[in-house]
């Protein structure tokens, strides 16, 4: 789980400027009928103590997650997706706690039987610095 800065930021850049609609989908019921949507998630890896000022790194991941109407092919899904991920990459903390550092490249998403949707997944790698 991610610290609670990294998830408030995430969550303000993600829903700037999309070209679908955005479902915080994190213990919230949501049903969109939308023909596309996107949510987020977040997955920590490691926390370290730097060597510098006593401070904390955590490192994780926030995957964008893009969903469409099954049975339609994979090509507005994934361009959905990839420009969600470059928008998403473009932002900048200004206190400079969180960097992101990286966007993986899609995967197809599957929460097994009961997803109704075909989804993609990008992650983004990022760092957050704390005391």
């Amino acid at each position: 789980m991610s610290r609670k800065y990294v998830r408030d930021i995430a969550r303000e850049w993600i829903n700037t400027d999309l070209p679908i609609p955005f479902y915080d989908t994190i213990n919230i019921e949501e049903d969109p009928q939308d023909p596309f949507w996107c949510t987020i998630q977040f997955s920590h890896e490691y926390t370290d103590t730097a060597s510098y000022c006593n401070s904390q790194e955590e490192h994780g991941m926030i995957d964008i997650i893009v969903s469409g109407r099954p049975g339609t092919g994979d090509n507005d899904v994934m361009t959905y997706a990839t420009e969600i991920a470059a928008k998403f990459m473009n932002n900048r903390d200004p206190s400079g706690k969180l960097t992101l550092l990286n966007d993986e490249a899609p995967e197809e998403f599957s929460d097994g039987d009961a997803n109704k949707y075909y989804q993609v997944v990008i992650g983004i790698e990022y760092i957050y610095m704390f005391n």
